[in-house]
């Protein structure tokens, strides 16, 4: 199922949003690109939005964040809306879940923060390699 952000709009933001919360209560999975976009300067991650974190907090459903590794090279130019992905390797790094706290207000924000360390912490390994290779 795909439950389509409609950022320019706040009205069908929130429906998203109730929509996604529905699924979690109903125990379905739901997987979120926490940055909404593929940032100019990937494989750095760009700022997460708060959107799913406050959605963990709001519902008391788990985080498990995810590394993915190639998915810069895999889904093509960033900013260009059609851009042509392409096959290869996709390596990924599953950690382990990050529990909200006790919707205290504000602990999205630490939620967010947790989470952002954890998928970025298998990066720099990425980034030296990139540097060495000069990209």
């Amino acid at each position: 199922m795909d439950i389509p952000v409609h950022r320019g709009n706040a009205r069908e933001s929130v429906k998203a949003f109730r929509r996604a919360a529905d699924s979690l209560r109903q125990g379905d999975c739901v997987a979120i690109f926490p940055e909404a976009t593929i940032p100019q300067n990937t494989p750095v991650l760009g700022e997460f939005k708060n959107g799913t974190f406050k959605l963990a907090v709001e519902t008391g459903v788990p985080i498990v964040p995810v590394t993915w590794k190639d998915n810069y090279k895999r889904l093509g130019d960033p900013g260009v809306w059609f851009s042509v992905g392409s096959p290869g390797i996709a390596r990924v790094v599953i950690h382990p879940a990050v529990y909200p706290g006790q919707n205290k207000k504000g602990d999205f924000i630490d939620l967010r923060q947790q989470v952002f360390r954890s998928i970025d912490s298998e990066l720099p390994e990425l980034y030296q390699t990139l540097k060495e290779h000069g990209n």
